[in-house]
């Protein structure tokens, strides 16, 4: 059973109704400035529910996410329903933990000669792709602030239930990432189909935090993604390999967000 779609929102998530579907443009703008409204609490909701929201509104954005200003928010529409969950676009903090996590993916797959088959593009429709699998993603990354995780697992398991058993579409990995605002601290899951287990399981979990003498300190087993998730296909010769991040790989990328977040100086993170 797919989750409901509301499932996991905050309690204090706007839901409004478009008056006029047929206002495009009020529509957009209204979905800016709800979601990018100024507030004194930084744990206030994210999204925003928008009910009597128009099909060709949403193909239009998909097709031209820029078209009302859109590139970089993340949404969810119900077409029978039709209405619309969105997401305000990140901030540095959490689009340094998705980001650095997907650059290093990236140097790996360069490394195995598959650079050019690999894409990154986030946000409003898909992650990540590889040739042949265009608009429609492999491995997907949900990241955002800790107090939401509940949301993002939701998303997680949406993701890969929707699609389950589509072989043009098949998606067997989506990464949760939450990252903590008041102290060092990130949570990475990777959520996965299981050819017996239903729903979806969580098949990996890394927790990275720092103590006050500036040490990394990580719970779980070494981070891995299956080539074979990630590009649609069993590995062709020795060079192609499943992609795995060492314990200094991942000190790395924990001290690259902490950085961001003011935990730790830049000078640090070089010495």
């Amino acid at each position: 059973m797919v989750p409901d779609w509301k499932a996991g929102l905050p309690l204090d998530t706007p839901e409004l109704s478009i008056p006029d579907p047929s206002d495009h443009p009020s529509i957009g703008a209204l979905i800016n400035r709800e979601l990018h409204r100024e507030t004194d609490n930084p744990n206030d909701s994210p999204y925003l529910i928008l009910h009597n929201i128009p099909p060709d509104f949403i193909e239009k954005i998909y097709w031209n996410p820029r078209a009302y200003d859109m590139p970089n928010i993340w949404m969810w529409y119900n077409e029978a329903e039709r209405f619309l969950i969105a997401k305000r676009a990140p901030d540095m903090v959490e689009e340094a933990a998705r980001s650095c996590l997907l650059n290093d993916l990236y140097v790996k797959t360069h490394e195995m000669g598959l650079g050019q088959y690999y894409g990154c593009f986030g946000r409003t429709t898909w992650d990540v792709y590889v040739e042949g699998w265009r608009r429609f993603p492999t491995v997907v990354v949900h990241r955002g602030y800790m107090d939401f995780v509940e949301r993002y697992r939701v998303e997680a398991r949406w993701w890969l239930m929707v699609i389950r058993g589509n072989k043009k579409k098949e998606m067997k990995s989506v990464i949760v990432v939450g990252v903590e605002r008041a102290r060092p601290h990130i949570l990475i899951e990777e959520w996965k189909n299981d050819d017996v287990v239903q729903p979806p399981i969580k098949a990996q979990t890394l927790n990275f935090t720092m103590g006050e003498d500036g040490i990394i300190q990580i719970t779980g087993a070494s981070f891995t993604i299956r080539f074979s998730d990630l590009f649609g296909r069993d590995p062709a010769n020795q060079q192609e390999r499943d992609t795995t991040w060492t314990k200094e790989e991942l000190e790395r990328y924990a001290k690259m967000v902490f950085v961001d977040q003011g935990f730790i100086t830049i000078e640090r993170y070089y010495s």
